[in-house]
């Protein structure tokens, strides 16, 4: 499903192989624009399996929009074609922008409205990093990325975090960081402190055990600081020993990491 720039997906249970073998999908490069249109994926056959496939989906989690060529495009047409006719409007829909300096203004307008349009069918997570956050910012309001925001007048970073969430119709924004997350919904924002890391730097694959362990807690159907904090330790866990924990090594870190906040003095405002 990566040519349709799909991160992952969670199945309910699937009782027929589908029919999405790999000459359906071209190989894609940024010489051939044409083949990263919906329309070269839209025929009866792909159409068809890929409601099946969906239908039988609860957790879709996108990859970085900013990476995939003709994303847009194509997420526009899995909401059309595919999502919309199903009349179903249990998914868990989870995105991420990535840089989004990479592509033109009105392609950043174009995706925060496509993404709005899928909590139509289900709950809207967007991911992004405090760097990606910081940009999305200034571009929605008419600043140059590549200058500093340091102008006393400027509101807080967690003003403009609220602010992009307001911008947006979804359910949840999460800033992600391998230190802390913050979350901001309808029903008010958290913050979930992780344990400090050498490596805090947030790279690819550790987003990667995040969302899995994301998806993993909206699938089990756990709250939304639960599934946060499930990423954050497996995260947290793939950092401290460079691969994806197992059972063993998620209760060893989260008892670490339970250590740690119960030791962290609590200073009265």
């Amino acid at each position: 499903m990566t040519e349709l720039g799909i991160r992952s997906l969670t199945l309910n249970s699937m009782s027929d192989e589908l029919a999405l073998p790999d000459q359906y999908f071209t190989t894609q490069d940024s010489q051939n624009v044409s083949r990263y249109k919906w329309y070269k994926y839209k025929n009866e056959p792909i159409i068809d399996d890929l409601k099946t496939l969906f239908t039988n989906s609860h957790v879709i989690s996108f990859a970085d929009w900013s990476d995939i060529y003709g994303a847009s495009d194509l997420w526009d047409g899995l909401l059309r074609d595919i999502i919309k006719p199903l009349f179903k409007k249990q998914f868990e829909f989870i995105f991420y922008l990535g840089d989004p300096t990479k592509r033109l203004v009105q392609e950043v307008d174009e995706i925060l409205d496509i993404i709005s349009g899928f909590s139509l069918y289900g709950q809207v997570t967007l991911v992004l990093d405090a760097e990606e956050a910081s940009k999305l910012w200034m571009i929605l309001n008419g600043y140059d990325p590549r200058m500093p925001l340091s102008s006393p007048r400027l509101s807080s970073p967690e003003e403009r975090h609220l602010s992009i969430f307001n911008t947006m119709n979804i359910n949840h924004l999460l800033i992600y960081g391998t230190d802390q997350t913050l979350s901001f919904s309808k029903q008010g924002q958290f913050e979930l402190m992780n344990r400090s890391h050498n490596n805090a730097g947030i790279a690819k694959d550790a987003r990667d055990i995040f969302n899995a362990a994301y998806s993993l807690g909206l699938q089990l159907q756990l709250v939304i600081s639960q599934s946060v904090a499930l990423g954050l330790a497996a995260c947290g866990s793939f950092i401290e020993n460079g691969i994806s924990p197992d059972r063993s090594a998620l209760l060893s870190y989260t008892k670490r990491w339970m250590a740690d906040l119960l030791a962290c003095p609590i200073t009265a405002s």
